[in-house]
């Protein structure tokens, strides 16, 4: 019994320092698990940190960009400001005086012009002041011819296709009268040939009213292109 007794105080003793070291190594680790856990949160917010720095920076790059695009393009308008700044009365002058040489259309002399009120307005003391307001005088006056002779160009197509469309319609009464048959029951012949001739001098006079209306409608103004509807038709039955 004592030899029992004593194995099981041994067997004990045993076992309580095995519990002992145990619970010492499982507080080891739970101390290092912590310790752990503590570092990747420390290292989760710094990242979270850095993420939100890399961030800003991103948009402030951003921002330098897109001060710096306002930036250029305001550069190159101060540059195109000096440029024009720059410029000579003369070389303007010239240059207006090319367009108003080449002008054929009242787009190219109101292009001119304003070449020329720029010298006068820009260099109203330069000697060639005076001489760019007689040239917009110039240009003004034969602006205003063109206007004039396209209104009644205009006013002349319409007088011909008037003449076309009432020339055929007497040239096709003149050849539906040649036909009617007299008191016998009998064709006129010289009634038919007369009518004829009358017939085919009206559609000559159609003809040559609607060839001039043609060549004079590709100058003159057809707003929704009515006078060259109406010229196409002049000569035809209704």
């Amino acid at each position: 019994m004592k030899r029992t007794r004593g194995t099981q105080l041994g067997s004990q003793a045993i076992w309580l320092s095995l519990a002992l070291v145990a619970a010492g190594c499982s507080g080891k680790d739970i101390e290092a698990r912590q310790a752990a856990q503590a570092a990747a949160a420390q290292a989760a917010a710094q990242l979270k940190t850095i993420k939100a720095a890399i961030s800003a920076t991103q948009d402030e790059l951003s921002k330098t960009e897109t001060a710096m695009g306002h930036a250029k393009r305001e550069l190159t308008a101060l540059g195109a400001a000096n440029g024009k700044l720059n410029e000579k009365p003369q070389k303007l002058f010239d240059a207006a005086v090319a367009k108003m040489d080449a002008g054929k259309d009242n787009a190219a002399d109101q292009d001119a012009l304003r070449g020329f009120q720029e010298v006068a307005d820009r260099f109203p003391l330069d000697p060639l002041a005076a001489t760019a307001v007689e040239r917009i005088d110039e240009l003004n006056e034969r602006i205003q011819e063109r206007d004039k002779k396209l209104a009644e160009d205009q006013s002349e197509v319409r007088k011909l296709v008037e003449t076309c469309r009432a020339s055929s319609q007497d040239a096709r009464k003149a050849r539906d009268a040649a036909l009617r048959i007299n008191a016998a029951k009998e064709i006129d012949m010289n009634a038919a040939k007369a009518a004829e001739r009358r017939a085919a001098t009206l559609e000559k006079k159609a003809k040559k009213a609607k060839d001039k209306a043609a060549a004079l409608i590709e100058s003159v103004p057809d707003p929704g292109g009515k006078l060259g509807k109406e010229l196409e038709a002049c000569d035809q039955a209704d």
